[in-house]
């Protein structure tokens, strides 16, 4: 995970919880960026799920800790500047011409995806990317143009609230048919290589976000993502 610089404030989302700041980067990206207003575990959760997501192959846009210098908060003329704030920020690489998904797409996205995506969700605990006819909050995006998904927002992950729901509100929820025995044994060995890296990403977080106790933590993380070693059968079954 590479550190960036933000360089310019554009403006901010009106959609989202937690609203994030379009913001320029020194790569030359627009980015979506949440700081201090969205509270370090949430920084913490984005950060680790990124990598996570992308190496078991699912669309999760380019995401780092990104830093913005006090000299741009300070020049800034926005009342809601403090909701960013100076020193580290987490950035996610916005996506061009993107809506939200909506049910309608839903054929067009490949069983195995739907089902690696549900996998994702269920791992590391994150009950937020719902979609039933009732509606929902589905943090994907979908791409008309290149009829592509973006996997988005998971400053909701490793928290066990929610999970119990996966099941009937999940966006993906059919797909669970798909983790059968070949999918299992595809999986697992990518999942324990994610596993063995979560030290790695730990220590490429910032300190500042580490340093005080969220109740977050390196040991709290490997216990969330190592339960499908530690009762694989009790993983499996969703329990």
């Amino acid at each position: 995970m590479n550190s960036l610089t933000i360089t310019e404030i554009v403006g901010r989302s009106s959609q989202g919880v937690t609203r994030p700041f379009i913001c320029r980067a020194d790569d030359g990206y627009l980015y979506y960026v949440k700081g201090s207003g969205a509270g370090r575990r949430a920084l913490i959760a984005e950060t680790l799920a990124a990598p996570i997501g992308r190496a078991l192959g699912l669309p999760v846009p380019e995401a780092a800790p990104a830093f913005v210098p006090k000299e741009l908060i300070a020049q800034s003329v926005r009342g809601d500047i403090d909701q960013l704030g100076s020193e580290f920020v987490f950035a996610s690489r916005a996506e061009p011409h993107v809506k939200e998904f909506a049910l309608a797409q839903l054929p067009y996205i490949p069983t195995d995806l739907q089902a690696r995506v549900l996998l994702f969700d269920y791992w590391i605990q994150n009950g937020d990317r719902s979609l039933t006819e009732h509606g929902g909050n589905p943090n994907l995006l979908w791409s008309h143009g290149t009829q592509t998904l973006s996997v988005i927002d998971h400053n909701l992950a490793f928290e066990s609230a929610g999970t119990e729901e996966m099941w009937e509100h999940h966006v993906f929820r059919h797909a669970r048919s798909q983790w059968d025995r070949a999918f299992k044994e595809r999986l697992t060995p990518v999942m324990d290589a994610i596993l063995n890296r979560i030290p790695e990403y730990w220590r490429a977080l910032p300190e500042a976000w580490t340093e005080v106790d969220t109740g977050l933590s390196l040991t709290y993380v490997q216990s969330v993502l190592g339960r499908f070693k530690s009762n694989p059968a009790a993983f499996w079954a969703g329990s």
